[in-house]
């Protein structure tokens, strides 16, 4: 009795940590992310090369049904308060309206860039089966991290972008 119980302990425990491991990764290798053009909230054409050309492009999947990304939009909207000028980021509404995405970020207080993927082409494009997902594509288009967690990603983008910053002052 006692080996079946530590032997399903035993999978308990491999598949949580399998779990936990697949939800959120680096990716690996070069996997480079589908350009798109959207249209955000303001009426602007907005495409992910256009923004990606100069810097680094944080995408965020998100609903307005989603009580995680409710949650966690307040602390990406900080994010780029304070990290604007270094890191582009690019709010994503899936499969809601104009007038649903803006009723409830003018509410929210959320000011940050917002695009809307009615249609969720986008999102397929990108393989998105669960919300929020967080992608950070580079300038030449890599898709670097693909998760799920905005704000443990937001502390390894900082990171990162602090790295990268004195990397390119000591060239």
């Amino acid at each position: 009795m006692r080996r079946i119980l530590a032997l399903g302990a035993f999978i308990v425990l491999s598949l949580s940590i399998f779990v936990i491991g697949s939800c959120s990764q680096e990716a690996t290798g070069p996997i480079v992310a589908s350009d798109f053009t959207l249209e955000t909230l303001d009426g602007q054409k907005v495409s992910l090369s256009g923004m990606t050309s100069s810097k680094e492009t944080i995408l965020v999947f998100w609903a307005t049904w989603c009580p995680y990304c409710r949650e966690e939009l307040p602390a990406i909207q900080e994010f780029y308060n304070q990290n604007k000028n270094k890191i582009e980021v690019l709010g994503i509404s899936v499969g809601e309206s104009k007038n649903q995405v803006q009723s409830y970020l003018n509410k929210a207080g959320i000011t940050f860039p917002m695009a809307i993927d009615s249609d969720q082409t986008v999102a397929r494009a990108f393989n998105v089966s669960g919300i929020p997902t967080i992608i950070v594509v580079d300038k030449s288009l890599n898709i670097v991290y693909y998760g799920h967690s905005m704000v443990e990603m937001l502390e390894r983008i900082m990171t990162n972008v602090s790295n990268m910053e004195g990397s390119q002052q000591n060239n």
